[in-house]
């Protein structure tokens, strides 16, 4: 770079700002290949001098270029560089542009692995950028921090960090290149709960955005991880076409995925000799990739325990011995990995100490008894017989149950609705109606049981019973009995005794919301179409009318937001995932879900998901089956369903359906028909086959 031409032709008056701005890029770009970083700052810095007529704008614009320009693989120069420039872009009172340098330094210290810095910077930097509503780089800050926790091996806070950035993609623009960022952290997240397949698309994905975004660097390391994982997933076929395929075809150069090819050969025909030669011989270049060389060790793992099988396979026993010296293994190796085997039931059989063998059970045992359960996952009769045991008058727990008769209806009646169960839930349509009408008080409300005294949760309960047999009518007395139980705090007592609760304003919010559709839908009662809508202004004018107001209640419910993301039952109460569902119902009702940090409740949400794939209501709180519903119905309302692990939750709520067919809280503990009605429903609402869909406010 010839520094006097660079001068004269930024004090050049026949020079227009674009080819001006074109000199110092060239010059730049020069610069790069010869590592001259000193240099690349003092053009920086004395740009202003040289080129005297420049705006704040354009210097912006012109060092967010540079910084794109430079090197990924000089980090610690780069870092050193930027630093630099942070100091000039603080001298000079240029906020904005230091924001920018902040985050290019961030990313620096995480290429070079001072992630503890790295974080600590994240921390600090996310404040100004909020404040000066930077979404652009908050996105990038988040992935920032999503990475930097995945290289320190805590997934969970990895995890949560990506969540952020997801959902500020979603909200504010996002480019190509954060998006395949985005996507390539998900497909990495995915693969270390082991969902190989899943993580296909968001690979795919990746690589699209990397293309758009024009770097090609990105776009072959997330092809690396995609062959890989169908390597994996022992995907043959889809390895065959996707060699064949436009998006592969520019890496098959590549050194990476020459390896991985040779280990998808040995992994398909089993060979552990051929596998564990590839790892000795290519460690330089697996260790230069975390990913990479953790999931090909995994992989390695995978394909020892299919030697043993593959071996093991003609026998009803073999010694141990045998298989050790097949393998070229240790017999204490070959012996742990066996009874891992036996333990996670890869292997049926059992280890003979005494004889040094290894006994195999005939399979067809094994697969008779997952024949007789079967029926069980999901047998409509069975839970159709389990409703009817539940509601048998003649029984002991129909009586124990009087105190909350107008519940149970209402989970009965959506149980069978959920599984359309049709021709049932009209048998019952007649005497519950008959029943309700004797619950129904003097006052406008609802008891839980005839002579009971009416409360907003028995009125609430036989609101929607009426709204699933499609007899629901404007009733004004019971609009009369509701807003008589509101104060002009903002909330609403839950009975004659004036608890409060968020809970109680839910059930009177959502009560108005099913009155409001049959005074103004009076032909769609029954349907959900008009559910997930807030209450029309036309409504809110005539309640308003009778002393309500739609913005205290919102105030309300906002003053039970809490720092951590949650809503509590009242103002400064603890944060729980029931009274989250309760807030967001209400608010969605007013028309108010946009008014709270809909991230850090998304956060919380998905925190509250146990390893067993369960939901818990608090922080280290054992997981329970309603809150499958709770839970999911929140994320359906902030439209974040599709962050929580969908399979596990399955396989947890699975888990806890007995051989009546009811459901309990936990596996093993005793069924009952209100954990029956939440499991179904937060079944229902992450597309469970067999289920019909449900309102995610209402649970209608």
């Amino acid at each position: 770079m010839d520094e006097r031409l660079v001068a004269e032709s930024l004090g050049s008056a026949d020079l227009d700002a674009e080819q001006k701005e074109r000199t110092i890029m060239d010059a730049v770009s020069s610069l790069v290949e010869e590592r001259d970083f000193k240099r690349i700052l003092s053009l920086v810095v004395n740009m202003q001098s040289l080129w005297s007529d420049v705006t704040t704008v354009r210097i912006t614009k012109i060092v967010k270029k540079i910084l794109k320009a430079l090197p990924s693989d000089k980090a610690q120069e780069v870092l050193g560089l930027v630093s630099e420039l942070i100091a000039w872009a603080d001298k000079e009172n240029k906020k904005i542009l230091k924001l920018d340098l902040e985050c290019k330094r961030i990313n620096a210290l995480l290429n070079i692995g001072r992630h503890t810095e790295c974080l600590e910077s994240t921390r600090r930097v996310m404040k100004d950028l909020k404040r000066f509503d930077d979404k652009e780089n908050q996105i990038r800050l988040y992935i920032c921090e999503s990475r930097a926790f995945y290289d320190l091996q805590d997934i969970a806070k990895s995890r949560s960090s990506l969540t952020s950035a997801r959902i500020l993609a979603v909200s504010a623009y996002c480019p190509y290149e954060l998006q395949a960022q985005i996507d390539l952290l998900c497909g990495m997240l995915i693969c270390e709960e082991k969902q190989y397949s899943t993580a296909y698309s968001y690979f795919v994905e990746a690589i699209d955005s990397f293309k758009l975004a024009k770097e090609p660097e990105g776009a072959l390391l997330t092809g690396r991880y995609l062959l890989l994982s169908k390597i994996i997933d022992k995907r043959w076929q889809d390895i065959s076409n996707l060699m064949k395929s436009k998006i592969f075809i520019p890496f098959l150069n590549d050194a990476f995925i020459q390896l991985l090819l040779k280990v998808e050969v040995s992994c398909r025909n089993r060979d552990l000799r051929a596998y564990h030669m590839l790892l000795d011989e290519n460690k330089d270049i697996i260790n230069t990739d975390k990913f990479i060389k953790s999931h090909l060790y995994f992989l390695y793992g995978v394909l020892f325990e299919s030697n043993i099988l593959k071996i093991i396979e003609p026998y009803s026993n073999i010694k141990i011995s045998t298989i050790s010296d097949a393998l070229g293994f240790s017999r204490h190796d070959v012996e742990d990995t066996i009874r891992k085997m036996i333990l996670e039931r890869k292997i049926n059989g059992t280890i003979d100490n005494v004889n040094g063998c290894i006994f195999l059970f005939d399979r067809r045992d094994t697969e008779e008894s997952l024949d007789l359960c079967q029926p069980f996952m999901l047998d409509k009769a069975r839970i159709l017989r389990f409703v009817q045991k539940a509601m048998d008058e003649r029984g002991f727990l129909y009586h124990c149950t009087e105190y909350m008769r107008l519940s149970t209806m209402y989970w009965s009646a959506s149980i069978l609705g959920m599984l359309g169960l049709t021709d049932e839930l009209h048998k019952t349509k007649a005497p519950f109606l008959d029943f309700l009408a004797q619950c129904r008080n003097r006052d406008g409300g609802y008891g839980m049981s005839r002579g009971f005294p009416s409360t907003i949760l028995a009125t609430f309960n036989a609101l929607q019973i009426l709204h699933i047999f499609s007899e629901m009518a404007y009733d004004e007395h019971t609009e009369d009995y509701i807003l008589g139980l509101f104060s002009h705090q903002g909330f609403f007592y839950g009975d004659a005794y004036r608890e409060e609760d968020t809970r109680f304003v839910c059930c009177a919010v959502l009560s108005l919301k099913l009155l409001s559709i049959a005074k103004e839908n009076a032909q769609c009662s029954g349907e959900r179409q008009h559910l997930a809508e807030c209450i029309s202004e036309t409504y809110i004018a005539h309640i308003a009318s009778k002393g309500f107001s739609k913005n205290r209640v919102i105030e309300y419910i906002l003053r039970c937001y809490n720092f951590d993301g949650g809503f509590g039952s009242a103002p400064d109460n603890e944060s729980h995932t029931a009274q989250i569902f309760c807030c967001l119902g209400t608010l969605r009702a007013l028309g108010a879900l946009d008014s709270f940090d809909q991230c850090k409740t998304t956060q919380f949400l998905i925190f509250r998901q146990n390893s067993s794939g369960g939901f818990g209501g608090r922080p280290d709180k054992k997981e329970d089956v309603c809150y499958s519903f709770w839970n999911v119905a929140s994320l359906s309302m902030l439209e974040g369903v599709h962050f929580a692990n969908t399979e596990r939750l399955w396989d947890f709520v699975m888990s806890c359906q007995d051989t009546s067919g009811g459901f309990s809280d936990r596996p093993g503990n005793e069924p009952d028909i209100y954990h029956t009605m939440f499991a179904l429903a937060g079944l229902s609402l992450t597309g469970f086959p067999g289920i019909r869909a449900v309102d995610a406010g209402f649970c209608l």
